[in-house]
């Protein structure tokens, strides 16, 4: 089996992009892989909605670019599904009738549009629902309808603004699902702020803050960072001179502990911690170490 290459899997291509209407983003520069689910994480008013609708060609940037690979020749929206936060309906139509609306519009027959509406309901799993009236329909079942409606045009790439953001538990578990199902087929770019659904499914991150792309990475990574967990009475000596030592490293203070990132591959690096404990004198209940998450990178991005 022929494995791909970085450059042969590079899909999305953003380059240096600067937008000053209204909502200003600005030195965003990435790329991303196919067949992967890449969250777009940021705080409220980070840019992430406003970077979606740049990729969907629905806002033009001052400057830069965004590269389709394969749809360098053609309309680029004719390549991409873009699913807004807030999507609307023809309510008083069912989602049969509405889906196969949409395939008319988008230039399909009417009998091949009523196919693709039946396949696309059944994929979404709303083909027991596909004769009821869309207002109807539950917060969960919207959203997929909605994700089905970005599906008609077959694009290889799906761009989501916050597809869980108002949806229970299990309404969520279901969107979710469903992406990794997409994924196979297609590349999917989503923002959210529910960084524990982000990490069960994504693949990679881009996190974005005060309109700029300030990290991307991957979260299947073989050197996986680790944080440090110390409980202590003294977490503000602690983390003054832990920043002293390590000036460069991510060191937060919890109401009874001190947390520090670490690298497996750093040599012996737990050892020196607890070195600087013994020597400075520090009374400690305990040290736990845990994966790096989501959280610890959203926090370290907005605490700076």
């Amino acid at each position: 089996m022929h494995t791909l290459s970085s450059e042969e899997r590079k899909v999305v291509n953003i380059k240096v992009i600067e937008l000053n209407k209204g909502s200003r983003i600005h030195h965003v520069n990435a790329y991303i892989e196919t067949n992967q689910i890449t969250a777009l994480i940021g705080e409220n008013g980070a840019g992430k909605t406003t970077l979606l609708q740049v990729m969907a060609s629905l806002l033009k940037p001052t400057s830069g670019r965004i590269e389709f690979e394969g749809a360098m020749k053609k309309d680029i929206r004719s390549y991409i599904g873009f699913l807004p936060q807030f999507p609307s309906f023809h309510e008083w139509m069912t989602g049969l009738e509405y889906l196969t609306h949409v395939g008319q519009l988008v230039g399909l027959k009417k009998q091949n549009a009523v196919r693709k509406a039946t396949d696309l309901l059944t994929l979404v799993r709303l083909e027991e629902s596909r004769g009821k009236r869309i207002e109807s329909y539950s917060g969960g079942m919207k959203q997929r309808l909605g994700i089905a409606q970005s599906l008609v045009n077959n694009p290889k790439v799906l761009l989501l603004d916050e597809p869980v953001s108002a949806l229970d538990p299990k309404a969520r578990t279901e969107v979710m699902e469903l992406l990794l199902t997409l994924k196979k087929d297609r590349t999917i770019i989503y923002s959210t702020h529910v960084l524990h659904d982000a990490e069960q499914v994504s693949d990679a991150y881009m996190l974005m803050h005060k309109g700029q792309l300030i990290e991307t990475g991957s979260l299947h990574s073989k050197e996986e960072d680790y944080v440090l967990e110390i409980e202590t009475a003294e977490c503000e000596r602690l983390e003054a001179e832990l920043k002293t030592v390590y000036p460069k490293r991510c060191i937060t203070r919890g109401l009874n502990h001190v947390e520090i990132n670490i690298t497996p591959t750093k040599v012996r690096e737990d050892l020196m911690l607890l070195s600087i404990l013994e020597k400075g004198g520090y009374s400690f209940d305990g040290i736990r170490k845990r994966k790096k998450t989501l959280e610890d990178i959203f926090q370290k991005a907005v605490t700076g």
